[in-house]
């Protein structure tokens, strides 16, 4: 909640962050330097509207920051990824039969159909297209033929 107090020289009510307590700011009203007080000194009416979010200076701080303001430390360097292990390369697991031995390797059977590249696909597509046109047309005629007798 903003710092509330009046102008001393318009008694233009003013809210402003508390993080300027104790500062000098410009008076929006009458454009005289006001010091905020460390705490509010003026009863605020409860219909005056609410002052703004955000203030001209809030943004004015925010992009042009002073040297005196404490530069954020750089992020620390990320890890480097682990690289590849020693030593020979684990064998997968073959999984054990109920005699001991090795089951065989279960290999999916080949699906049936028919493969198409891409251009080919492209190509019998438009096709069906220009057909479904000429079918449209036809039946068009035909039935224009057939109605009209």
């Amino acid at each position: 909640m903003p710092i509330r107090f009046r102008c001393e020289h318009c008694n233009q009510l003013m809210g402003i962050a508390h993080r300027k307590a104790g500062k000098t700011v410009q008076c929006p009203n009458c454009h005289n330097s006001v010091t905020v007080p460390l705490s509010e000194s003026a009863p605020v009416a409860t219909s005056a509207p609410p002052a703004p979010l955000f203030e001209r200076e809030d943004f004015d701080d925010f992009l042009h920051p002073s040297a005196s303001s404490p530069a954020r430390p750089a992020p620390p360097p990320l890890p480097l990824p682990p690289g590849p292990m020693p030593g020979p390369m684990p064998q997968p697991f073959a999984p054990m039969g109920p005699m001991g031995g090795t089951l065989p390797a279960i290999v999916p059977p080949e699906q049936p159909g028919v493969v198409v590249s891409p251009t080919l696909a492209t190509v019998l597509t438009v096709g069906l297209i220009v057909l479904l046109a000429i079918a449209f047309g036809a039946g068009l005629l035909v039935g224009r033929f057939y109605l009209a007798t």
